[in-house]
């Protein structure tokens, strides 16, 4: 089973070490809609079922709503706290559940 990255938002610890939010390429000129894609396609062609996190879980980091769910409203939005996680744990349960698991 493969499993697509959660939204992101921003981190930043100090100077040195910091992340940037999803709007942001990466050093590729990539965006995290690209990882999430390559991911689902990755599903299709091994065959295998593919966890959509991003769209599921209701982790949205960069809307004020949703900050209780990571570590630090003001420096820290990419790293979910353990509320987020019983959230993501809940979505993996749920969807987990709708796998046949005999064929």
């Amino acid at each position: 089973m493969l499993l697509t990255p959660i939204h992101r938002s921003g981190f930043y610890a100090n100077e040195k070490n910091w992340q940037v939010p999803e709007d942001y390429t990466n050093r590729c000129g990539e965006y995290l809609d690209a990882y999430v894609d390559a991911v689902k396609e990755a599903g299709q062609v091994w065959a295998v079922p593919v966890i959509d996190l991003g769209a599921l879980c209701g982790l949205y980091p960069r809307m004020d709503e949703y900050a209780h769910y990571f570590h630090n409203a003001e420096t820290d939005r990419l790293h979910p706290n353990n509320a987020g996680h019983k959230r993501m744990a809940s979505t993996l349960m749920y969807q987990l559940l709708t796998i046949p698991c005999v064929f």
